[in-house]
């Protein structure tokens, strides 16, 4: 064993220490797991969370790996923006360069005003359940399309203990949130039972949240009263208490948390169960079999080997199923942050100077309209009450928290116990982190992967030739062969937009198959949607932001993009043996005749009804009888139906006659026909190809701001978005950035964001006003 190693272990051993029972027990090498393979994290910033139809969503990301320092390998960055019922309107792939990208994701002009949400990921991470993605909610309000009727639900009132259920005799936390609807006239609520017995008197969060603890007795039934400002009353009844069960809670101090196990079910007295703290991508980071005797265990476990965001503990019976999935949400102490701003009263036009002396790497720095992000308030939105995996998204723009918020963040875990304890998340738990990795990290370019199979059996088919190639004004050629999983891949390079591209094998058997994967993910993290509801404010913020996007739309300059410059293969065939326009020669009846009688270094022949095409050295000693033939880029290995082609059809051939290699495949000899037609001369494709409109990269986004220092333009300059960069780092000596405002008079807000050293998040937020 390793001194690391070891070393490893005996630090766990003493930040793990259990406590009373536990104490006792030997903990092995198991209990810490380092992780045995890649795994790569995302933060996104955007520039606002409130967007017209129309505009573009400007965000920054930056992609690291396990070590949050070291950029991920991956280098496309996946962008989809989709609906709550989790249909996808626009999807987007963006070029990353050492793990960071910043660009530019337009939004539908026909689209209704509601909630979307916005998700970003890299291939690599589909190894992983979608809960790790980024996740984040996105107002959209269209003033020219009328909304649909989003009436709210009805007011409710939700009740829930820690682990799902009461248990007799055991102590528990439970949680309860009021409609916000309903708090506003809320004067208090009482906590009874059916002797009549009043345990609890307390009031609710403006957000409606509040805790509290109860013994149940499992012969009492108990019940919430609220009771209004007018005297009024409505009640909520408690859960069935159960006699028996067994009950995990937890407990949070200043440098660790304390876990507790409690049961008096004789079913689990004098047993072992297994926790397990799994980080959010479910893989377990500790294991420890507890002995409950006479029924209790606990055992702390250091903040310090905690992940930022969500983890979960799951507690496992002696036959290895799940008790219970209980979610913590771990949050970093952030950093505190400071913005150097003169004036926060500032005038039409006038240059505001940022020093960034004390932010470092990795800062994004945005001025926006003040309503356009989240409030910064100390109480959790209800959105995010009810979304677990919007935390990440939402806790990263705000530059306090405190005790009460991270309260509110455990208190909105509780709520959403049943969200973790499905058949369907505890199944990804199961089959969570295993080694055989079917998403590879692209670290070129964006990739297109698929497998080969026979149709009737679904067996893979092993070492097939598959090739990709894409069509239209870019060529390029790509080959592989398929392993024992009959599985392929290819990365396209250096490509942008949509392309038509065309996936093919040799196997000329009816029976086999090629299927391509879906480049995007499917699964989605679970969304619990709440309509938009657009009040009087929202209403002035509607109208005066459709105003200064209309003024835009008139005067401001067009935004430049930057489009990638395309391979035209993907290895160069650049200086051919031969190349022949057949317009320089007497028109000849058949193609067979074409490559006899004009095209030197091809030998064409017929033998039992068939073709066959053959490349033949300069000296004509060696010839290659199985050339590679792209018509129009499109592989042919049907030499008979290539031979039914009509020279006028064709426009030029070239003859390669030496051998190149390309990875798995060798090419010996090689013809390129160049057709006149759309339509790759009449020819039909390979009888297992696969058609299909493949997206790539989008273009890079180039943004300007007015500098009114150097110009006198007298246009009128009404912007909701006064200022983005997404990479405003500064060296150990500081560094002014600088910005004009516009002309819109009002409030706005000056956002930073960034990291410090170990990681953690630093954000600042300021107000400033335009008179």
């Amino acid at each position: 064993m390793s001194n690391k190693k070891l070393i490893g272990i005996i630090s766990f051993l003493f930040l793990c220490l259990p406590y009373q029972q536990v104490q006792a027990q030997a903990l092995s090498a198991k209990n810490f797991q380092a992780p045995t393979i890649l795994k790569e994290e995302l933060r996104v910033i955007t520039d606002r969370d409130t967007y017209l139809a129309g505009e573009d969503i400007l965000f920054s990301a930056m992609a690291t790996t396990n070590d949050w320092q070291d950029p991920a390998v991956s280098n496309v960055l996946y962008v989809e923006l989709y609906k709550s019922d989790y249909s996808t309107l626009s999807r987007l792939k963006f070029q990353m360069v050492e793990g960071q990208v910043s660009g530019a994701f337009p939004i539908p002009k026909v689209i209704l005003s509601d909630h979307y949400y916005l998700r970003a990921y890299t291939q690599y991470m589909r190894n992983f359940p979608a809960e790790i993605f980024f996740n984040k909610r996105i107002t959209i309000l269209n003033p020219e399309i009328p909304s649909q009727n989003n009436e709210p639900k009805m007011a409710t009132v939700k009740l829930w203990p820690e682990n799902g259920h009461l248990i007799s005799g055991i102590n528990s936390k439970i949680v309860l949130q009021v409609d916000e609807r309903l708090v506003k006239d809320m004067d208090h609520f009482l906590i009874s039972n059916t002797e009549g017995d009043i345990h609890i008197k307390d009031q609710c969060l403006d957000n409606g949240l509040a805790q509290f603890e109860l013994t149940p007795n499992d012969s009492l039934d108990y019940e919430v009263k609220l009771i209004m400002n007018n005297g009024d009353s409505l009640v909520k009844a408690f859960p069935e208490t159960t006699p028996d069960g067994i009950a995990l809670s937890i407990e949070e101090k200043e440098y660790d948390y304390i876990i507790a196990i409690h049961t008096h079910e004789e079913a689990y007295k004098n047993t072992t169960v297994r926790l397990q703290w799994l980080l959010a991508d479910l893989c377990p980071q500790y294991e420890v079999p507890l002995h409950l005797t006479d029924g209790n265990s606990q055992i702390s476990i250091a903040k310090k080997w905690m992940q930022q965001g969500l983890n979960y503990l799951v507690l496992r019976d002696a036959s290895d199923e799940i008790i219970y999935v209980r979610p913590v949400y771990h949050l970093a102490n952030k950093k505190q942050a400071h913005i150097r701003l003169a004036d926060r009263q500032l005038s039409s036009r006038t240059k505001v100077s940022i020093d960034l002396k004390d932010w470092g790497d990795h800062t994004v720095l945005r001025v926006v309209k003040s309503g356009t992000v989240s409030d910064e308030r100390q109480l959790l939105p209800n959105y995010v009450i009810h979304n677990p995996f919007l935390l990440d998204s939402y806790l990263s723009s705000s530059s306090s928290i405190d005790e009460t918020v991270i309260k509110q963040v455990d208190q909105s875990l509780i709520l959403n116990w049943a969200m973790f304890n499905t058949s369907r998340f505890k199944n990804k738990i199961k089959t969570a982190c295993k080694d055989d990795l079917q998403w590879l990290p692209e670290t070129r370019d964006v990739s297109l992967s698929g497998v080969v199979r026979q149709k009737t059996s679904h067996l893979p088919v092993p070492n097939a030739m598959v090739f990709a190639s894409v069509l239209g004004d870019v060529h390029q050629i790509h080959s592989y062969q398929t392993g024992e999983d009959g599985q392929f891949y290819f990365s396209l390079n250096q490509l942008s937009d949509f392309k038509d591209v065309c996936i093919c094998s040799d196997l000329e058997d009816d029976n086999v198959e090629v299927l391509v994967y879906n480049d995007y993910a499917v699964d989605f993290a679970n969304i619990n949607h709440l309509p938009l509801q657009i009040d009087s404010t929202m209403i002035a913020l509607v109208e005066q932001m459709w105003v200064n996007q209309q003024t835009g739309k008139v005067f401001a300059e067009k935004t430049e993009l930057e489009y990638i410059q395309p391979d035209s293969l993907a290895f160069a065939f650049s200086n051919p043996r031969i190349s022949i326009a057949l317009s320089d020669y007497i028109a000849l009846p058949n193609l067979y005749e074409v490559f006899n009688e004009i095209i030197p270094f091809v030998d064409a022949r017929k033998k039992k009804d068939h073709y066959y095409l053959s490349v033949l050295s300069d000296n004509k000693l060696l010839a290659y009888e199985r050339p590679l033939i792209l018509v129009d880029n499109l592989p042919v290995f049907d030499i008979d139906q290539l031979m039914d082609i009509h020279p006028s059809k064709i426009e030029r051939i070239n003859v390669y006659n030496t051998n190149y290699t390309y990875g798995d495949l060798v090419i010996r000899g090689l013809i390129l026909i160049k057709t006149n037609t759309e339509n790759f001369g009449g020819l039909e494709a390979p009888i297992n190809s696969v058609f299909l409109e493949f997206q790539t990269l989008s273009p890079n986004i180039e943004l300007t701001f007015p500098d009114y220092s150097k110009s006198t333009d007298k246009l009128p300059d009404f912007r909701n978005l006064l200022y983005w960069n997404p990479s405003a780092s500064a060296d150990h000596t500081g560094q002014q950035i600088e910005f004009y405002t516009g002309d819109r008079r009002g409030p706005y807000e000056l956002i930073i964001n960034g990291y410090d050293q170990e990681g953690n998040k630093k954000t600042a937020r300021q107000l400033i006003n335009i008179q």
